[in-house]
């Protein structure tokens, strides 16, 4: 929880005096006492909080809350006891409890609250939403901050804004098209890189809606190669790509040369480096690629990385991370594995690292190397709902490995029942089980759905050869025998195109 939610809520609210409340003119005696009573667990909530006693606070806020006469209390003292019993809920991770005092804090209108007070309460709201897995609730609050306290969007994990609109995705277009067009309108960028597949999906809806301008305008903002090719690619885009004619080796060009130029432009830091490192690898320039690491873990060796790079923390490892990648696609296995064990040691926001955990058990289980493939993932803990499908494909291809059949069984009940989750995971693991029919068959579900048919359609591209493990070469085997099958060639016919692009497969 961000300390200052609290404090700027005592700091704004805790001024309100008791005398600032106006009540009914000569009460009845008992409603008089219990409408003062009511203020008086408020007053002494707040105290509480001065005094750093949370739990005090909230026996009492909650005293106030559930008075008989609590709704007939001023909208402000109304407000700052929702707002401050919320805050403390959330800080002690009750996110159901937080998230329902929050929105009814965040439903009463006020005229003189101090900025920072509402700005705590819709943050609060939208962070309790998003661990409550609300993301209908979550989606809303960041439609509301958004304009508002752009600063509060900024400052979040990036990881969250697209959790929250995948969780959206398909339900409710006003929603999924209002949620994108208030990250556009702030000019929303992620640090995990661009945004461009935000802005391509935002100005699919403004081409539903039939107004072809603004989708225009929105998609100016694409600038990433793959994004580019999800669009060239798919017919739905044609009004689009026939107005702004994307050349994709020049954008490959452009891209490449902003990237290296971010990298020139900020010498101290980390985070251009690993964008550069990426698309080194996209255009397969691995010598570059190795070149531009080394010399970033020569300057760290000697245990200086935090004084020279000031994000040195939360991208070094990625630094390893596009090393040992570099490594992988040039088939140097056993170099790349040892790279990936080094990156896995550094920890991941103070916990254990399980994105090059899963990395690295992914390349044992291509090399069909199960038991080291499931000793790196014996370990790992909490992760993302994209993460556990990562997870359990792996251990799938393991169980096939070691012929466990009731491991096979078990990793695909999970993938199946989750495949919302990342609906790509669960294409692999029908062609890793030789489910060919049915890997078809879900090839042209994704096809013809349209949360789905971006990622089908950049997955179908023709891209540059790469070095593959003895498993990755028998999935793109098999993965090539369903996307030739009549069925999907025809829904291929129906919404897209497959062309030849310079890049490595996504």
């Amino acid at each position: 929880m961000r300390a200052s939610w609290i404090a700027s809520a005592c700091l704004g609210l805790a001024v309100m005096a008791h005398a600032s409340i106006n009540t009914p003119a000569e009460p009845v005696k008992d409603h008089q006492e219990q409408i003062s009573s009511a203020e008086q667990s408020i007053d002494q909530g707040v105290a509480y909080l001065r005094d750093n006693n949370s739990d005090a606070a909230a026996a009492a806020f909650s005293v106030a809350i559930h008075s008989p006469v609590f709704a007939q209390l001023p909208p402000n003292a109304r407000k700052r006891a929702f707002l401050l019993s919320g805050l403390i809920a959330f800080e002690k991770k009750d996110y159901a409890t937080a998230l329902d005092q929050l929105k009814q804090c965040t439903s009463i209108s006020t005229s003189d609250l101090n900025d920072r007070v509402d700005e705590a309460a819709w943050s609060g709201r939208l962070e309790s939403a998003y661990y409550l897995g609300n993301d209908r609730d979550a989606a809303l609050s960041v439609i509301y901050v958004a304009p508002r306290w752009p600063a509060a969007i900024t400052a979040m994990d990036p990881g969250v804004i697209y959790q929250i609109e995948a969780g959206i995705r398909g339900t409710n277009g006003d929603l999924e098209r209002y949620y994108l067009q208030a990250l556009f309108d702030m000019n929303w960028n992620s640090t995990l890189g661009t945004a461009d597949d935000l802005w391509r999906d935002l100005s699919w809806f403004w081409l539903k809606e039939g107004n072809t301008e603004k989708a225009i305008l929105v998609s100016r903002r694409v600038t990433a190669a793959h994004t580019v090719i999800s669009m060239l690619v798919d017919k739905r885009f044609d009004p689009i790509t026939q107005v702004l004619h994307f050349d994709v080796d020049q954008v490959i060009a452009k891209e490449l040369a902003a990237d290296k130029a971010a990298v020139s432009a900020a010498p101290d830091t980390l985070k251009p480096v690993t964008a550069l490192q990426d698309f080194l690898l996209d255009t397969h320039r691995y010598a570059e690629a190795l070149s531009l690491s080394d010399a970033v873990i020569a300057k760290a060796g000697d245990g200086s990385g935090a004084k020279a790079y000031k994000d040195f923390d939360e991208f070094y490892v990625w630094v390893l991370d596009g090393r040992a990648r570099a490594l992988e696609r040039l088939g140097r296995w056993d170099d790349a594995i040892r790279q990936w064990q080094h990156a896995a040691r550094r920890p991941e926001q103070g916990a254990m690292n399980v994105s090059q955990v899963i990395n690295l058990a992914s390349l044992y289980a291509g090399l069909q190397r199960p038991k080291e493939a499931l000793d790196m993932l014996s370990d790992v803990g909490n992760m993302s709902p994209y993460g556990r499908m990562q997870l359990e494909k792996i251990k799938l291809k393991a169980a096939i490995e070691q012929n466990d059949e009731p491991g096979i069984a078990q990793h695909l009940d999970y993938l199946r029942a989750h495949r919302a989750d990342d609906i790509a995971s669960w294409e692999i693991a029908l062609i890793v089980t030789n489910h060919l029919d049915a890997a078809a068959d879900l090839l042209v579900e994704r096809l013809s759905t349209d949360k789905w048919r971006s990622d089908a359609l950049v997955d179908m591209q023709d891209y540059l050869d790469t070095t593959q493990t003895p498993l990755g070469a028998e999935e793109m085997r098999r993965w090539k025998i369903i996307v030739a099958r009549p069925t999907v060639q025809r829904e291929l016919a129906k919404v897209g195109r497959v062309e030849h692009f310079n890049l490595d497969s996504p």
